[in-house]
């Protein structure tokens, strides 16, 4: 029996795929795992046989069962060579999956600058990269349900979720978010903290090397002495663990450790423990690495990290639960509190610091780095306003509205300020249906809290506006 052109791809040399495209009239089906000869090309990583489909008339573009395309998957595997290939074969640079996520999104934010050069040199849309990453990020800090729609660069409308993120983002945004928040002016008041903020910021940073080998091309055993060093080196550790579309962080600093994972499957008390290690020695490269980078239950992790790291529980962090499924960003910035935490407990006998004290202090900062991160996306959202097509303002409206509508509450002075900067673009002329379609759900058909608290909060604007 014939070998299908994929089997060939996946299990042979290009001399046999030269020989099977003689006797294939089609190169642009959907095997059996949902992939194109194509794209099957770009998930081994052979740029030869991906040369010999081009020449076989293959269709650079054609998506796979999920809706990604062969440039896609060559951005997805961080290979340069073979996504210039592709734009050289008249990709489409503005092309994205059915979860809305556009090529150009993941080097802006692996801040690759060579393949977001060459995708922008290409014809790539910065805005509507933005809009994905700004939807993702709002929706992140916010804690939003639901989805709005972005618009392509064809002008269609497309739906992105508010809920779910990439892990390997969610460490880089945050780490380099706390590192803008370090050298702000705002933030010369916690001046005394900075030496323990810049180790959470250079965990955060070292954090990014272990998602390098949860990939389907590497086997993470291979490196096994050098994740052992990554164990040994700087006493500040950040694990990344993905298991069962659920992502969560280990937190290790001294004899300190903790599962940073705000939601049931760790506590039901909307608390993270913090434990203190019995046995460390034991914390190794072959115990993380089954962690991090082999399937397991997700409930049986906990057990497993307390048998044998020997875990007691020495005090714990009020860090309530995640509203949403924003797991990766909720368990990335929950290593804040928890590593500053363990950083002050660690400190020399002659620390006279309660732990209560030490609670308070750790929460003083990540409450404080939030709200200024908050802001700051919010400002970004609305100065993108200004310049935006009519389109993407319907859009930056829809946003701004499920902000005020989900999140903000009219018994809150922080967020009455937040408020009163979004309802101006609410009551735009040409975009005010986004907030009557809101008001006459909420409020006019059937009233409910939700409506009552919008209501309240633009009774609020409307009076001070008169003054």
């Amino acid at each position: 029996m014939r070998k299908s052109l994929s089997e060939v791809i996946i299990n042979d040399d290009v001399a046999a795929l030269q020989s099977a495209l003689l006797h294939t009239e089609d190169v642009n089906y959907l095997d059996e795992y949902g992939y194109t000869p194509l794209i099957e090309s770009v998930i081994v990583n052979d740029i030869d046989k991906l040369r010999l489909l081009l020449q076989a008339s293959a269709d650079v573009d054609q998506k796979d069962i999920t809706g990604r395309t062969a440039l896609y998957w060559a951005v997805f595997n961080n290979n340069y060579d073979i996504g210039k290939e592709l734009l050289q074969a008249n990709a489409n640079p503005n092309l994205y999956n059915m979860t809305s996520e556009p090529v150009l999104s993941r080097p802006l934010l692996r801040n690759d600058c060579p393949y977001k050069d060459l995708l922008l040199k290409h014809g790539a849309d910065l805005s509507f990269a933005y809009d994905y990453i700004n939807a993702k990020l709002l929706g992140h800090r916010f804690e939003l349900v639901g989805s709005v729609d972005i618009v392509d660069t064809n002008s269609i409308f497309t739906e992105v979720d508010f809920e779910g993120f990439h892990m390997e983002f969610c460490l880089a945004l945050i780490a380099n978010s706390v590192g803008v928040f370090r050298k702000q002016y705002v933030s010369r008041t916690i001046s005394a903290w900075f030496e323990k903020l810049d180790v959470i910021i250079n965990a955060l940073y070292r954090a990014e090397k272990w998602v390098k080998y949860d990939h389907y091309l590497l086997d993470a055993s291979a490196h096994r002495q050098e994740i052992q060093r990554w164990l040994k080196e700087g006493d500040a550790l950040i694990v990344p663990v993905s298991q069962q579309g659920h992502a969560f962080t280990l937190i290790k600093y001294g004899g300190f450790f903790a599962i940073g994972d705000r939601s049931e499957f760790q506590s039901e008390d909307d608390v993270i423990p913090i434990y203190y290690m019995n046995r460390p020695s034991r914390l190794t490269a072959d115990l993380v690495m089954e962690i991090a980078y082999n399937k397991n239950k997700i409930e049986s992790i906990a057990n497993v990290l307390k048998q044998e790291l020997g875990l007691v529980e020495v005090a714990s962090l009020p860090l309530r639960s995640q509203i949403t499924g924003n797991c990766s960003w909720a368990n990335v910035e929950a290593v804040i509190p928890v590593l500053f935490y363990m950083l002050h407990a660690s400190e020399a006998p002659g620390n006279k610091k309660n732990k209560g004290s030490i609670v308070d202090d750790s929460f003083e900062l990540f409450y404080r780095w939030r709200e200024w991160d908050t802001g700051r996306s919010l400002q970004f959202c609305m100065q993108e306003y200004k310049l935006a097509s009519p389109a993407r303002k319907a859009f930056i409206t829809s946003l701004l509205a499920a902000i005020l509508v989900q999140r903000l509450s009219a018994a809150s002075e922080d967020h009455l300020a937040w408020a009163k900067r979004i309802i101006p673009y609410l009551k735009k002329k040409d975009y005010r249906y986004v907030l009557d379609s809101y008001i006459v759900t909420y409020c006019v058909k059937t009233p409910t809290d939700v409506g009552k608290n919008l209501q309240e909060m633009l009774d609020i604007y409307d009076r001070e506006e008169e003054l």
